[in-house]
């Protein structure tokens, strides 16, 4: 199955997508101090500084935020569309082939009905019922 120019594009811009996304997380500050955090105390950041690590940290959070969104939605978008591309081809190859098996089958019916015989077929009939009683009578025996 071929990708389409809409699926390709949107897997292009998903890619895109994807390197902004590490690249944003990346930048952000940690949340945990850790341990040289605890053993020295906070910083001695002046508040300016501390107001504008805060509004850098909720631009980055709602980038963030923004950018998972659109890649989720993306995502779900492709794999619809995928899905339905997908159908709609096997829907119409599992057509053609119904159509064609449904010819031969019918042609392939009618010469074997003409040449059974309804004799042959009761004749086949109380043959498999003869082996099918004696399998039964010999299970039968041997419990």
């Amino acid at each position: 199955m071929e990708l389409t120019i809409i699926e390709q594009i949107i897997g292009g811009i998903l890619i895109i997508i994807a390197i902004f996304l590490v690249a944003v997380i990346m930048m952000q500050q940690s949340k945990r101090r850790g341990l040289s955090g605890v053993l020295s105390g906070s910083s001695s950041d002046t508040y300016f500084g501390k107001n504008k690590a805060k509004t850098k940290e909720k631009m980055f959070s709602k980038f963030t935020t923004v950018l998972g969104i659109l890649f989720a939605i993306l995502v779900f978008t492709l794999y619809v569309m995928h899905t339905v591309i997908q159908n709609k081809d096997e829907t119409s190859s599992t057509d053609d082939t119904s159509i064609a098996d449904t010819s031969t089958t019918d042609t392939t019916s009618a010469a074997i009905s003409d040449e059974i015989s309804e004799e042959d077929t009761s004749a086949a009939v109380s043959e498999i019922s003869t082996d099918i009683s004696e399998e039964i009578s010999e299970t039968s025996d041997a419990e």
